[in-house]
């Protein structure tokens, strides 16, 4: 009896628009030992993003319509991969979980999200500026309405830091636009 090992790939995708100087700090971060891919896509930046990409030899996809929403649809789409891990180029997240993330995925989640409110080592702006106090606290409420609609335990769903299986990502059909394809995603999944 043959026995067939079949290898399950990661990819990272970074997502990025106008953020140079988070973005420069993020990739020195970044472990690329442990994703068979590493790619980015652009939202047509206006400052030094794409230039430091290029500097870190990372593919770079631009010109994708649909905002956040549609560079998620374009990942599942055209990067070929088992899981993919998105990784925003702002500041608000920690490279360091990306381990932890890609374990969760090849262990057999579906969906994995990270949170940026459950410590307070959190990136997430409304702990270091008080003007964005209004999006954790809409976090919040939007984040309870979920799960008491339809189940489970999240905690941040609108976090754009999350990894998925690719093929059950095709298979849920999503359509939002901008950051609505987080929530979306959340619910169908």
């Amino acid at each position: 009896c043959d026995i067939f090992w079949i290898m399950e790939t990661v990819a990272l995708v970074i997502l990025n628009k106008n953020d140079g100087p988070s973005l420069e700090k993020l990739l020195d971060e970044i472990d690329y030992t442990i994703f068979d891919k590493v790619v980015a896509i652009d939202g047509d930046s206006k400052d030094n993003s794409l230039e430091i990409l290029d500097q870190h030899h990372i593919q770079t996809y631009k010109g994708i319509s649909g905002g956040r929403g549609g560079a998620l649809i374009y990942a599942f789409n055209h990067i070929n991969s088992d899981f993919v891990i998105f990784l925003s180029s702002d500041g608000e997240e920690n490279p360091a979980d990306l381990p932890k993330i890609k374990e969760y995925l090849l262990s057999g989640y579906d969906l994995v999200i990270a949170s940026r409110v459950m410590d307070s080592t959190s990136g997430f702006k409304s702990d270091h500026n008080i003007l964005y106090f209004h999006r954790k606290l809409y976090l919040f409420i939007i984040s309870r309405a979920i799960a008491i609609l339809f189940g489970g335990k999240i905690k941040d769903c609108w976090n754009g830091y999350r990894g998925m299986s690719v093929q059950k990502a095709k298979n849920l059909n999503f359509d939002a636009s901008n950051f609505l394809i987080e929530a979306q995603i959340t619910i169908r999944f």
